[in-house]
């Protein structure tokens, strides 16, 4: 890898890494990459650029985790139809993924979808972190498969000490690491925009993390949380907790309602850590002033579901066929077919409530 600053040309091509003090000064640069700010949320963060006549046509970001071994591609490309085609991704792309060699990370990942870019990336090294599940690739530095590889990073150890902490975030990258590390066709997964009806289209086996956007320009009272549980340094479960009135809903008068999305990676579903990380949401959720807690699931019998009730939720009502489950490989975002899914609300009641219930509500476990 040459250092800051060396040049490298090829052909008509000038291709060189920027540095720091240069990112920032770049106005083309949004303060945002990947969901994030790149600046604070990511131990390092380098940029590789092709230039033509001074005029930065491709670029290439590196990014490598705060707080665990891994580094992830960023925004990668070349911007303009005449300069591809010319190698320039691919060596953008070599320098990436040596740059995150460089930093001594274990493995490197990058969300994609079953397009060229795919091809590009497996040639590269990458491979797909799930059969059949395209959006989410990973490169092990090393002899053992992405798989294995994730797989005996989220083996349960006993010795490894439970802990539970609000998260910001500077986690996104471990996040959708422990997320796309498992594929589990009984479950629900949900996007993060809280619009789980019949106008969005959802498939299994794939999480949108679209967190940011959710708290930028709102008070506290609007903003969602997120909750972590740890084994050791590994993060193995994840939930977001937010007011019942963020979703598109005219229903203020349950914003005593938190709105609960809680993950685990399936070997830990039905350890005591499972218990454990909820009874901390819930002393959050008292401080949050909820008085219940409610979640979004399918009505049929699975792992999570049977463990929700173990903690205490009740079926509170159903809606038949009232989100949409793609099936098919995506392009670029659509389904080409897909079904109906019946869902339903869970509940559970943590405290009495404090505040104005709708006259015309029956309460039901109140």
């Amino acid at each position: 890898m040459a250092p800051v600053g060396q040049k490298e040309k090829m052909g008509k091509y000038l291709i060189r890494e920027q540095s720091f003090d240069e990112i920032h000064r770049d106005e083309d640069v949004s303060i945002t990459l990947c969901g994030v700010n790149p600046y604070g949320h990511f131990q390092n963060v380098r940029r590789f650029v092709a230039e033509f006549d001074g005029k930065i046509v491709g670029e290439g970001w590196s990014l490598t985790s705060r707080y665990n071994p891994w580094g992830r591609l960023g925004h990668f490309g070349v911007f303009e139809e005449e300069h591809k085609r010319q190698g320039l991704g691919g060596r953008l792309l070599d320098m990436c993924i040596e740059a995150v060699r460089e930093a001594g990370m274990e493995a490197m990942f990058v969300d994609t979808g079953p397009s060229i870019a795919h091809i590009v990336y497996e040639k590269a090294g990458f491979e797909d972190a799930l059969p059949d599940h395209p959006e989410w690739m990973g490169l092990r530095y090393g002899e053992e498969s992405v798989r294995e590889y994730s797989d005996r990073y989220f083996e349960v150890r006993e010795e490894e000490v439970p802990t539970v902490q609000v998260l910001d975030f500077s986690y996104l990258n471990e996040i959708q690491v422990l997320l796309n590390s498992f594929y589990d066709s009984s479950i629900l997964v949900k996007n993060y925009l809280l619009t789980l009806f019949a106008d969005d289209q959802l498939h299994e086996g794939q999480v949108l993390v679209e967190i940011p956007g959710l708290s930028e320009g709102r008070d506290k009272s609007r903003c969602v949380q997120m909750i972590g549980v740890f084994s050791g340094s590994k993060l193995v479960g994840f939930a977001t907790l937010a007011p019942w009135r963020t979703t598109r809903w005219n229903n203020r008068h349950e914003a005593h309602i938190g709105l609960l999305d809680i993950y685990l990676h399936p070997n830990y579903w039905r350890h005591g850590l499972c218990r454990d990380f909820f009874e901390v949401i819930k002393d959050i959720s008292g401080e949050s002033d909820y008085n219940h807690l409610r979640t979004m699931e399918t009505s049929r019998e699975s792992m999570k579901t049977d463990i929700l009730l173990t903690l205490g939720f009740r079926v509170k009502y159903e809606m038949p066929e009232e989100v949409i489950i793609g099936e098919g490989e995506p392009d670029r975002g659509v389904f080409p077919s897909f079904r109906y899914e019946d869902l339903a609300a869970y509940e559970v009641s943590i405290s009495e409530p404090n505040r104005f219930i709708h006259p015309y509500r029956i309460p039901w476990d109140y």
